[in-house]
């Protein structure tokens, strides 16, 4: 939890001046001095504004979906024979591909749901992708915020990043990690 003393270490961390917070959260800078050197107190308020500035001074710094995604997508069609995509997911070195139909995500197929598959006794060589499809994966602005994608990956193994309807990159947990 946040307290007043924080202000001044978070306004450095971000290395932003007094006049710069103000101006962002609304308030006077006189107003951020005297809470910096505990000589006022903020009303509840005013309070909520500089924390709130700071938050979105935190997320800024941590940048986009834009920022953390790769730009080569790797998308298949619901009719596509599996095999075929078993066979491209391994030259790719990937484990999971998005499935469109008729230009909308409306799926996606992991290693999971192939292995289940091939453990239920099904024969992957006779079957299309649509047969063993899960759920499609969360679409995203590349104008989201780190914050959030990392969210959606605990619980989504990809978030597949939009810019104007159109698909244009791709975030799995590794993206993430590697830029940590």
């Amino acid at each position: 939890m946040l307290m007043l003393q924080d202000i001044r270490r978070l306004r450095k961390q971000h290395d932003i001046s007094q006049t710069a917070l103000a101006k962002e959260a609304g308030v006077s800078q006189s107003l951020i001095a005297k809470i910096e050197t505990n000589r006022a107190e903020p009303s509840y308020s005013n309070a909520m504004s500089i924390f709130s500035a700071l938050e979105n001074l935190r997320e800024s710094a941590q940048g986009t979906a834009k920022e953390y995604m790769k730009k080569n997508v790797t998308i298949t069609s619901k009719g596509n024979p599996l095999m075929s995509l078993v066979s491209l997911m391994k030259r790719r070195g990937i484990s999971q591909i998005p499935v469109e139909d008729n230009g909308k995500i409306i799926g996606m197929v992991t290693e999971k749901e192939i292995f289940s598959a091939l453990e239920s006794g099904m024969k992957i060589s006779s079957l299309l992708v649509e047969e063993v499809m899960g759920d499609a994966p969360p679409l995203i602005s590349k104008n989201t915020s780190y914050t959030q994608v990392v969210g959606l990956l605990h619980d989504h193994q990809i978030v597949l990043v939009t810019d104007v309807g159109n698909i244009v990159g791709v975030i799995t947990k590794s993206d993430i990690f590697s830029k940590a």
